[in-house]
């Protein structure tokens, strides 16, 4: 009787090892695939930040065409050239300058790119944090109009605006 009893005992050891190891299993790949989904939705968030940046740009009065044009997309070259002397990395701009922008723009890269008649590219703003050269990014490109008023012509171009998640 007393080694009956024995042998169930460890019958009820091993299947209590058994359940506990499939409950870890569980937790396991449960957490994983959590994780998986909160970096789906990270990236999402992420490319809507983007969009809405650039959004934002596209509306900024330091860098739409005027007015009387009325065109959708559509930015003014000499403005981007003041806009990136002030404010782009190696801008000029005092520190409340530069605070005004990093409200708007946050930890992103934000530069258009000239692309025909001649290409130039112009780095408007560039803030991003020391962690974030690994970090993923979320990109949008806008293609835009650039207008320059000096020479009344227009030239085809690509605003990219790269939100650090």
């Amino acid at each position: 009787m007393n080694k009956k009893a024995q042998v169930r005992m460890w019958e009820t050891v091993a299947i209590l090892v058994i359940f506990f190891f499939l409950l870890i299993g569980g937790i396991t790949f449960y957490t994983r695939l959590q994780q998986a989904s909160m970096k789906d939705e990270q990236k999402y968030y992420g490319q809507l930040n983007a969009i809405e940046i650039t959004e934002v740009i596209q509306n900024l009065p330091e860098l739409e065409c005027p007015p009387t044009l009325q065109l959708d997309s559509c930015v003014d070259e000499v403005k981007i050239e003041v806009m990136t002397s002030l404010v782009g990395p190696s801008g000029v701009a005092n520190l409340n300058i530069k605070n005004h922008y990093a409200t708007i723009f946050g930890f992103s890269e934000v530069k258009v790119e000239k692309i025909v008649p001649v290409s130039k590219i112009w780095n408007i703003y560039n803030e991003r944090r020391t962690e974030d050269l690994d970090n993923a990014k979320s990109s949008a490109n806008i293609p835009v109009s650039i207008y320059d008023p000096i020479q009344n012509t227009f030239s085809f171009g690509v605003l990219t605006v790269n939100v650090y998640n």
